[in-house]
C-alpha cells in the first residue's frame, strides 16, 4: 500500500513483482459522497507502462471489478448488521420501558 489518504477517501498500491507485461503499474481508488443519500462513487485508476504493444491489461481491470463488487457487498452486510443492531437495540429499550 503506497498511501491510504483519509482526507481525500483515496488509497493506493504499486505492483512490484508478477507482470513482466507492465514494469511498472499503480492503482489508485477514490470514493466520494453519491449522488443521492447513503451512497458512494468509487473511483478506480490503473496507471501502467506496457512491454511492448501489449496494450491494456483487462484482466487487472476485471481484478478492479471484482474488488469493487465486494467492497459493495461488505457495506450491505454492515448496513444490515447495524439496522438488526438498532433494531434489537430499540427492542430492548422497549421491553425496559414496559
Amino acid at each position: 500500500m503506497d498511501f491510504i489518504d483519509d482526507a481525500n477517501k483515496t488509497l493506493g498500491y504499486t505492483v512490484l513483482e508478477g507482470n513482466t507485461g507492465y514494469p511498472y503499474f499503480k492503482v489508485a481508488y477514490k470514493f466520494v459522497p453519491g449522488a443521492t443519500a447513503f451512497t458512494t462513487d468509487a473511483t478506480w485508476t490503473g496507471t501502467y507502462i506496457p512491454v511492448g504493444d501489449i496494450g491494456p491489461p483487462e484482466y487487472v481491470k476485471q481484478i478492479a471489478i471484482q474488488v469493487m463488487k465486494a467492497l459493495v457487498n461488505a457495506a450491505k452486510d454492515n448496513q444490515l448488521a447495524q439496522n438488526r443492531l438498532l433494531v434489537t437495540q430499540a427492542d430492548a429499550g422497549a421491553e425496559r420501558s414496559a
